[in-house]
């Protein structure tokens, strides 16, 4: 959770009046890469506000919506606040204002071995929470215009390559297969490991409706992948947690490796645009190739694990 919006004391304090919130200790929380995000502990409690930069009305209030579902659902997550006067959303100028309880716990960068089955589980229980009828139309996919963008891209090699994996993937990520509820960015700083051993995801602005397989292709992409080099061990303890809570249909497992690479490289298209044309940034321009590399190792290394093959 970056830091666009800066608040002084005085702004703060308004924000939290929304919340009945007096007299606490606020500090910036660090990390991530969207909105402003700040801790608050009050006497009794403690919390997360996040002011929501990147978001319009429609969006902040979705979110606000999806984490009351997955509440019901009593899946491990951000447990939404209201304000005092009962809405979902506090609000700062033309912004809209999110306070969620506060997780205690840490997130590991990479995960611990013993945490890619947790990892698998937690994401087979999300996907086995309905999706809301209002989050139909929202897919886990590149936009439409990204293939035209390619003609923007300096580096015309990558752009053929990204044109390239498209190709390939999109037509065996064409079928009907189990979908619903996918999370989209189930990366391990989006995973908190309570006091208590349990694990939460957080972060659910990627959140749409769409094939869980490509849901699962994204985790494995962020947690499986290490410098370029993709790790089936770590692929094997993560799809052997899944499939311990949900039965992963052969359709899917034919389609896996499909998934894995599109989400890969819809990962390096979204880091050239954001690096080289939205936001160029010369410490992170050569992220995206990251992903190339981490693509070729995929393609040589992924296998599932036996015994889902045989379910």
């Amino acid at each position: 959770m970056a830091r666009y919006t800066v608040l002084t004391e005085r702004q703060i304090a308004d924000v939290l009046r929304q919340y009945g919130w007096q007299d606490a200790n606020v500090e910036v929380l660090a990390g991530g890469a969207a909105n402003s995000s700040y801790t608050v502990r009050t006497s009794t409690s403690h919390y997360v506000v996040t002011i929501l930069d990147n978001h319009d009305q429609v969006t902040a209030h979705r979110l606000a919506a999806l984490l009351r579902h997955l509440a019901r659902f009593e899946l491990p997550t951000s447990r939404l606040v209201r304000t005092l006067d009962g809405a979902d959303l506090g609000v700062f100028g033309d912004l809209s204002v999110l306070a969620k309880e506060y997780i205690p716990g840490s997130s590991a960068v990479p995960l611990p071995d013993s945490g890619y089955v947790a990892a698998g589980k937690l994401l087979a229980s999300a996907h086995r929470v309905p999706a809301p009828d209002w989050l139909a139309g929202q897919d886990r996919r590149l936009p439409t215009e990204a293939r035209s963008r390619l003609r923007e891209f300096h580096d015309r090699a990558f752009a053929a390559w990204v044109a390239k994996q498209l190709t390939e993937t999109e037509t065996q990520l064409g079928f009907e297969g189990p979908r619903g509820l996918v999370h989209g960015d189930f990366f391990a700083d989006n995973l908190v490991t309570g006091p208590d051993g349990m694990l939460h995801v957080i972060d659910w602005e990627t959140a749409a409706v769409d094939l869980f397989c490509i849901d699962i292709g994204m985790a494995l992409v962020g947690l499986c992948g290490h410098q370029g080099r993709f790790l089936p061990q770590r692929m094997a303890a993560f799809l052997n947690g899944y499939a311990a809570t949900r039965r992963l249909d052969p359709t899917e497992l034919k389609a896996l490796p499909a998934a894995t690479i599109y989400a890969a490289t819809m990962i390096a298209y979204f880091r050239y645009v954001r690096h080289h044309l939205s936001r160029p940034d010369p410490i992170k321009q050569y992220q995206y190739r990251e992903m190339v590399d981490l693509v070729s190792s995929i393609k040589a290394t992924f296998m599932p694990p036996r015994g889902l093959l045989n379910n």
